[in-house]
């Protein structure tokens, strides 16, 4: 039963990510350094907060996978988010998105590798349906900034 529910929020996941990467294929080239598609995040900035929260993802099931907890909690998720976008400021949109696809491409293996006993430890699929939601939220916020 485990097995079956990972393997849908595995695919609600890509499926997530796919639309977004829908929308940035065709996103206007003059709204992407505008700030206020999400707050003051420009487009660039919000897919650079994506990359960082799958990079966190890839981690943390890194550490599942060896029998550890983590030990980084965000209290503050301004700061992460913050981090993730100023690790990212060097690159232009292109590099941006192509640096979400990458990210996302790795850790869907990675996802894709966890072991059927260990989808029963519902940290993994937690962490796919985080993702899921930041995704679809931001993809709906950069249709509306972009007027799409």
């Amino acid at each position: 039963m485990s097995e079956s529910k990972y393997a849908g929020a595995l695919a609600g996941f890509r499926v997530a990510y796919d639309s977004l990467f829908t929308v940035l294929a065709n996103y206007p080239a003059e709204r992407v350094e505008q700030s206020g598609a999400c707050g003051v995040w420009s487009p660039k900035q919000l897919v650079a907060h994506l990359s960082g929260w799958v990079v966190e993802a890839h981690k943390r099931y890194d550490e599942f996978a060896n029998g550890h907890e983590s030990d980084r909690i965000y209290e503050d998720f301004d700061t992460f988010n913050a981090a993730s976008v100023d690790s990212r400021s060097h690159l232009n949109w292109t590099q941006t998105v192509n640096d979400l696809r990458r990210t996302v491409a790795q850790f869907t293996e990675r996802a894709k590798a966890v072991k059927p006993e260990q989808t029963e430890d519902k940290r993994y699929r937690a962490w796919l349906r985080g993702l899921e939601r930041d995704c679809i939220e931001h993809t709906e916020e950069l249709r509306q900034f972009a007027g799409l």
